[in-house]
């Protein structure tokens, strides 16, 4: 008995060391299996004062959609609807039961502006995002993800959040192909 003992003390050392793993690992191993000392390995995101306002979004499930072209602009207010969707069929929560957060950035920054803006700015906002509109081929004169789908989503409770960084490079683009500096803007 006590030669099968030490058979198995030597298969476990010999398959704990091939792992790199020595007495100290071992047992850190056992202390790790030990429900006596259970250990949080759970990731937690760092937390700065910017990001405050992502608690004050109530809802027990959450999402965020991050977008930087026109076509993941058009993705993501898709998918906001089919969440939603997926939330009331599958989990039977209300709309207020999501957070649902769309992150508008890079080159789709200009569709969390407003049509007054793509009105004066359409060229440029064009130009800037790499879009036309895909029906008439032309430069859209409003914001075209605006009433078919932003205001729709934030009726919904669906909150977006528009780069600032973009905002300020849109507005340097737009300064200096105009001619006008920041101010004249």
């Amino acid at each position: 008995m006590r030669e099968k003992n030490l058979q198995r003390s030597e298969v476990r050392r010999s398959f704990l060391s091939r792992l790199g793993i020595g007495a100290l690992g071992a047992a850190t191993l056992a202390r790790l299996g030990s429900a006596s000392t259970p250990l949080d390995t759970s990731w937690r995101p760092a937390r700065h004062t910017q990001d405050d306002w992502l608690d004050e979004i109530p809802g027990v499930h959450r999402v965020v959609f991050d977008t930087t072209t026109a076509a993941w602009m058009a993705l993501a207010l898709h998918f906001g609807v089919i969440y939603l969707a997926t939330n009331r069929n599958a989990y039977k929560l209300q709309d207020s039961d999501s957070a649902v957060v769309i992150i508008v950035r890079h080159k789709s920054t200009v569709f969390g502006y407003n049509d007054e803006m793509w009105a004066k700015y359409s060229q440029h906002f064009s130009e800037y995002a790499e879009f036309i509109d895909p029906q008439t081929k032309e430069t859209p004169k409003v914001n075209l993800y605006g009433n078919m789908g932003i205001d729709m989503l934030v009726k919904r409770g669906v909150h977006f959040a528009v780069c600032q960084t973009a905002t300020e490079t849109v507005a340097w683009v737009i300064a200096d192909k105009s001619g006008v500096g920041l101010d004249g803007l």
